[in-house]
């Protein structure tokens, strides 16, 4: 029993210890003029007909980060060497197709040393519609060269979607 215990400890503790190297990575309000240089644009969502789950990252190339979202291959598109001017075009029309969108929300990926490795392209809601104008609740946690980007909707928008049973209604 002491050894199952100790046992038990250490893999705790190996656990813990390997996600002290993971980052959580902020973002600001940026604009458009900002833009310069190639990206790896990663297009997220727009898998269905009411899917407002959806959002545009511009990776900056060459900067030695890499953005992968924690999703199925078939929840996102990947597009390397896309100019500036492309990459903000195709990603503001990728994310402003529902027909309850509002406008684009452009934030600059900013390490935690304070350097930009990527933007971030989200669309704005009618908040009527779904009750606030901001759906998405994204984190982006680096791990080494890695940024590992967690999309979901926010809890009020999720359960409003749901039928109670944690199915989405536009599932049925």
């Amino acid at each position: 029993m002491r050894y199952t215990s100790a046992l038990v400890c250490i893999l705790v503790l190996a656990f813990l210890g390997s996600c002290a190297t993971d980052r959580f990575i902020r973002t600001e309000p940026s604009e458009y003029k900002e833009l310069a240089g190639s990206f790896t644009l990663i297009l997220y969502g727009s898998r269905h007909s009411n899917d407002i789950e959806t959002v545009a990252i511009l990776d900056i190339e060459g900067d030695g980060y890499s953005f992968e979202p924690y999703a199925p291959e078939f929840d996102y598109r990947i597009k390397k060497g896309v100019h500036a001017k492309e990459a903000f075009k195709e990603a503001e029309h990728f994310v402003s197709w529902h027909s309850s969108f509002y406008r684009t929300q452009l934030s600059r990926i900013i390490d935690e040393k304070g350097v930009t490795i990527g933007y971030e392209l989200r669309p704005l809601y009618r908040p009527l519609t779904f009750g606030v104008s901001d759906v998405l609740d994204v984190d982006y946690i680096k791990r080494g060269d890695k940024v590992i980007v967690k999309i979901k909707l926010i809890p009020s928008v999720e359960r409003m979607l749901s039928d109670g049973n944690g199915s989405r209604l536009e599932d049925n």
